[in-house]
């Protein structure tokens, strides 16, 4: 059986002091918002399969000793992205883009899902 995180431990943990203290009360009200509309499939660990298409995806991951949860590009090959800033045998993988910094690999997520579906468009005149 595949390693997924628990959904609901996930929650447990975003309600832990020091990630409230790193993201703050809003931040945890989000997450906890965006993942009530993902449907609970779990997450998927990269060292089972990493996406097969180019896209954004809800990324885990810890950076100097911090948990995070946040959305990340892939691409399915880096050097057609930018051949500037990645070798021509990088792969795949996970970045951010920065307008001032440009392109940078996240290279320590552990797990990923996709986003849902985006809402259809809500009429509130009635």
């Amino acid at each position: 059986m595949p390693n997924y995180i628990n959904k609901e431990d996930f929650l447990k943990k975003l309600n832990s002091p020091k990630v409230k203290a790193i993201v703050g009360t809003v931040g945890v009200a989000w997450v906890k918002s965006l993942l009530s509309k993902i449907p609970t499939v779990g997450w998927i660990p990269v060292k089972e399969r990493y996406p097969t298409k180019n896209g954004t995806y809800l990324c885990y991951y810890n950076a100097f000793g911090i948990d995070r949860i946040k959305t990340l590009n892939y691409s399915t090959d880096l050097y057609k992205l930018d051949k500037y800033e990645f070798p021509s045998d990088s792969g795949g993988g996970f970045y951010n883009y920065d307008s001032e910094w440009g392109y940078s690999l996240v290279n320590n997520v552990t797990h990923w899902m996709e986003l849902p579906e985006i809402p259809e468009e809500v009429n509130n005149n009635e």
